[in-house]
């Protein structure tokens, strides 16, 4: 079995530099063949995974943007919003 190359899952191989959004690949794929055969539960997981293959990206996670420090600094900024 040949192996498959960076910007190919399960047959379905992506354009060089791929680089939709999420939302955008969702639309675009999830009705193919690979993905309609995928239990819905699993479905997600696996159109993340090939999101990933695509666009050679990590999807970054909220937790990740949103550090506790700023956090606190949006709690301080919209507790100023309020005295104005």
């Amino acid at each position: 079995m040949a192996k498959a190359t960076r910007n190919q899952y399960k047959g379905i191989t992506f354009e060089e530099n791929y680089s939709r959004t999420f939302d955008q690949f969702k639309k675009e794929f999830e009705n193919t063949h690979v993905f309609k055969k995928i239990p819905e539960k699993e479905r997600l997981v696996e159109l993340k995974k090939a999101f990933k293959i695509a666009t050679n990206t990590q999807l970054i996670k909220k937790e990740d943007i949103l550090t506790p420090e700023i956090l606190k600094e949006i709690e301080s900024i919209q507790e100023l919003a309020k005295k104005v």
